[in-house]
């Protein structure tokens, strides 16, 4: 067993059965984690709508300032533009990365339901998958959007974690 196996449980497993039974537990710990920080992504963005910026100094936005950004597609709320800066020390990576996280969260939020229920509630789509939905539905209408969220919804539904619950 190597020692990064054995530092990442505290027991290692001593079957096959329970090895593959650990790697289910960490894949659902990890889509859990993956789900929360995306929520956490959209729950930054509604704590700094764009009626924020001119709340905290009662002033309209001075040149060069902080500005509303409409972060995702079409349908998305406008955020305040350094919003993703801040989030990004937090999560400890460069600002443009947290700037694409809240655009994809606010996409899968807004846009595409369905694929948000299935990242967030139902634990069965890779977080990585919807972004990459999300980014690729940014430059279409939101009725569009909306045909591609019911149909990558329902599929495929063997996708599903069959007799299990998140």
């Amino acid at each position: 067993m190597s020692s990064s196996t054995q530092a990442a449980t505290a027991a290692p497993p001593d079957s096959a059965d329970a090895t593959l039974a650990a790697v289910e537990t960490a894949l659902l710990s990890k889509r859990r984690a993956e789900a929360a920080i995306l929520a956490f992504a959209t729950d930054w963005a509604d704590l700094h709508p764009a009626e924020s910026i001119s709340a905290v100094t009662g002033a309209p936005p001075l040149p060069g300032g902080e500005a509303a950004r409409r972060l995702g597609g079409e349908g998305t709320p406008e955020v305040a533009e350094f919003a993703p800066a801040e989030l990004a020390v937090s999560l400890e990576q460069h600002p443009l990365a947290a700037r694409h996280l809240m655009a994809d969260a606010l996409d899968l939020r807004h846009r595409l339901p369905g694929l948000w229920h299935l990242v967030t509630h139902e634990l069965v789509l890779e977080c990585w998958v919807a972004r990459k939905i999300a980014r690729a539905t940014r430059p279409v209408s939101p009725r569009q959007a909306q045909e591609i969220d019911d149909n990558w919804s329902r599929w495929p539904p063997t996708y599903r974690r069959a007799g299990r619950s998140p």
